[in-house]
């Protein structure tokens, strides 16, 4: 599993590039929808900000040669110094694939 490193009061965005599977399978499919959850991986602690400040917030982007949503763009903010979060984004594509792609979130505060 992947981990990003971000501080307390950081708001980034992030990318689950899907533009190499779509290409394996050779057709006309595209992201339709995405539904992100953070949770800690260890102890209990409030989730992460799914988008910039405290609006929930995802974003298709247009990628590849034929302009099709192949890209989603999650924006992630806040979290507990000290927790690691992971980060799950159920991508569902116009035909009705579903991909479940996971992350590690480390929220550090440094000096």
């Amino acid at each position: 599993m992947k981990t990003f490193v971000k501080q307390p009061a950081e708001i980034f965005d992030y990318d689950i590039d899907m533009v190499e599977w779509f290409d394996e399978l050779d057709d006309s499919d595209q992201i339709a929808s995405i539904a992100v959850t953070s949770v800690p991986a260890f102890a209990p602690s409030p989730g992460l900000e799914l988008g910039p400040g405290a609006l929930p917030d995802t974003q298709l982007l247009a990628a590849g040669p034929t302009g099709l949503n192949r890209i989603a763009k999650i924006w992630l903010g806040h979290g507990t110094d000290g927790v690691d979060y992971i980060v799950t984004a159920k991508i569902t594509t116009d035909l009705g694939r579903l991909d479940e792609s996971e992350f590690r979130m480390r929220v550090k505060e440094l000096s």
